[in-house]
């Protein structure tokens, strides 16, 4: 893994000496006995407490605060050199006192006595709540290592200033007027619209450029041996990470560049009050950029549930479900299909089945073979699953992908709607070659340990009983004998032009050979 990483070491160490050598330029050209240091200090208070109360975007996506406001200000008001101080003083000393606070919180932890005089009840809650809140960006990493610290706060504090100066040196360029100046004052209507004008090309270079080094930073560090290999996977990542995170928050991104104006505004016009009068508001607004964040936890919440309720009701669907959401999401990536379908098909795989909550327990747990009227029956959830699925917005892309992961390549199969091939979406075929595969070999032989699908038991001896010793659940279908990894391999070589995809299986056989069925196998 740390080899695979070493691209994203090797990028970060650059945008830290980048950024180094930008500081550097930056305070030997600017004019530095025009700096109002009062206001600015003001302003990083300001800037350390929005870096101390970030928005976390979930799924292991980032996190993002109202920094960019402020610093997108002092772009407009001071120029390049007041940006650059502030983007490193609040970074670094924001950071620098959560994991102060966090230390002091796990190292000295205080609890009220019941007659603890008024100065221990005091300490008791500064060590019990306010430090904890002020660490917890640091809880669980105050113990790491100085050097894997400084180079984090390194990095974050270099992509800011590169960015921040680069808004600061385009506004200048552009023609815009410092707007703490005196010149602000004899500007005409004209002058006005052009340094608007300038304002807003730096504020979009500003969101961009915060957008484009997480995105490359998240592309390589990303260890999927599979991917990393090819430009053409690296920039696939890159693209589904931009629109997991930034296509989701872009009306948030907007509105704070409209705040931002405002802030200039109110500041021009009634000086440094204007920063202490709007920062309530500022941390309500704030929650509002949150909103579109919590319309995706809930659509992740609605996924979770879905699933949850297949478990519950067929307990050993839980390790096929997951089992067929990883390997999908794998072979579309192999595929190199779309973003958003590279997306959506980890939940795709968690609900392909989800129509058989309309099936009986009797007819899917049968031991024997099964009559032409509980195959009927079978038959039905594939579509069961779309209709339930087509009520969910989120969700409408993969409609046609659980209606048809089981049909044929041929069109034969089922749903007998008369579709055929060239008209089954490729990602149903990919659900169908995984489907497939799992079931025949029920990853019995296959899983890297073994778990109880009902209770998560894990037996202590490593050993892999056909039942769960603690609750009786059995662990691979009843009615079906699991085939080996060749066996399985040789079927669904059989079954591709007729039954599969033939494009599909050879991506598929290609990833398992090279990768194998497990990533680090």
């Amino acid at each position: 893994m740390q080899e695979q990483r070493r691209g994203y070491r090797l990028f970060r160490a650059l945008i830290v000496g980048l950024a180094i050598a930008v500081l550097m330029v930056v305070v030997c050209v600017s004019d530095k006995s025009g700096l109002p240091w009062g206001q600015l200090v003001l302003f990083i208070l300001v800037a350390m407490v929005c870096e101390l109360t970030p928005i976390d975007l979930g799924r292991d996506y980032c996190q993002v605060n109202l920094l960019l406001p402020l610093v997108m200000m002092t772009v407009l008001l001071h120029g390049a050199l007041a940006v650059a101080i502030l983007s490193v003083s609040a970074v670094f000393g924001a950071n620098l006192l959560s994991w102060l606070s966090a230390h002091l919180a796990h190292r000295f932890p205080h609890a009220p006595q019941p007659r603890a005089s008024p100065w221990r009840r005091v300490r008791a809650v500064l060590f019990r709540h306010v430090l904890p809140w002020i660490g917890r960006p640091w809880m669980g990493r105050h113990s790491a290592p100085a050097g894997w610290m400084l180079m984090n706060l390194s990095y974050n504090a270099a992509h800011l200033v590169l960015n921040a100066v680069s808004s600061a040196y385009v506004y200048v360029l552009l023609g815009g007027t410092p707007l703490a100046s005196a010149e602000v004052a004899r500007l005409s209507a004209l002058g006005w619209l052009h340094t608007t004008a300038a304002g807003a090309l730096a504020l979009i270079i500003l969101f961009a450029g915060d957008a484009m080094f997480y995105t490359i930073a998240s592309g390589l560090y990303e260890s999927l041996p599979t991917y990393n290999r090819t430009l053409q996977g690296f920039l696939l990542r890159c693209n589904i990470r931009l629109r997991q995170t930034f296509a989701s928050t872009i009306r948030g991104d907007i509105f704070l560049g409209v705040l931002a104006a405002i802030l200039v505004y109110l500041y021009v016009q009634i000086g440094t009050v204007a920063i202490l009068v709007l920062f309530a508001p500022l941390y309500m607004v704030r929650d509002a950029v949150g909103q579109t964040l919590q319309q995706v936890d809930a659509y992740r919440e609605t996924v979770t549930t879905l699933g949850a309720y297949m478990q519950r009701y067929h307990p050993y669907t839980r390790g096929h479900l997951k089992r067929v959401a990883d390997l999908s999401e794998r072979l579309a990536k192999e595929l190199r299909l779309s973003a958003e379908s590279v997306m959506l098909m980890p939940d795709a795989g968690m609900l392909h089945d989800i129509g058989k909550v309309a099936v009986s327990e009797e007819i899917l747990d049968k031991v024997g073979k099964l009559t032409d009227e509980e195959w009927a029956v079978i038959k039905q959830h594939p579509l069961k699953g779309s209709e339930i699925v087509r009520h969910l917005p989120y969700l409408e892309k993969i409609v046609e992908w659980v209606k048809y992961h089981h049909k044929w390549a041929d069109g034969s199969g089922y749903p007998d709607d008369g579709v055929g091939d060239g008209h089954i979406p490729i990602e149903a075929a990919i659900i169908a070659v995984v489907d497939a595969f799992d079931a025949m070999t029920d990853d019995r032989e296959l899983s890297v340990e073994w778990v109880c699908d009902s209770c998560s038991y894990r037996p202590d001896d490593g050993q892999r009983p056909e039942k769960c010793p603690r609750c009786g659940t059995s662990k691979r279908r009843v009615y079906r004998e699991p085939l080996s990894l060749d066996d399985a391999i040789d079927q669904l070589r059989r079954g591709a032009g007729s039954q599969f995809s033939p494009d599909v299986v050879r991506a598929f056989l290609r990833m398992i050979e090279r990768d194998g069925v497990h990533i680090g196998d």
